[in-house]
């Protein structure tokens, strides 16, 4: 993956595919409510994002994604 120092010093929530939900932080549970969510480095959600789809393929789809979180003002 290319790094891009925009989103580099960004925050991040993980999606996980299979509950619809938004990941806790600290990788403590999931929730639906965007609020509750918790907020990755870009370095700890892609670590985490990779692990968890590191089996995925055209078959097996991804378990998780990372979104870049912004807040509307």
């Amino acid at each position: 993956m290319s790094r891009n120092p925009q989103f580099e010093n960004s925050r991040w929530l993980i999606w996980c595919f299979e509950r619809n939900m938004f990941w806790r932080s600290g990788s403590n549970g999931y929730t639906e409510n965007i609020d509750e969510a918790g907020f990755y480095s870009f370095e700890e959600a892609y670590a985490i994002v990779n692990n968890a789809n590191k089996y995925a393929t055209s078959v097996n789809k991804p378990e998780e994604a990372m979104l870049p979180y912004y807040k509307q003002s």
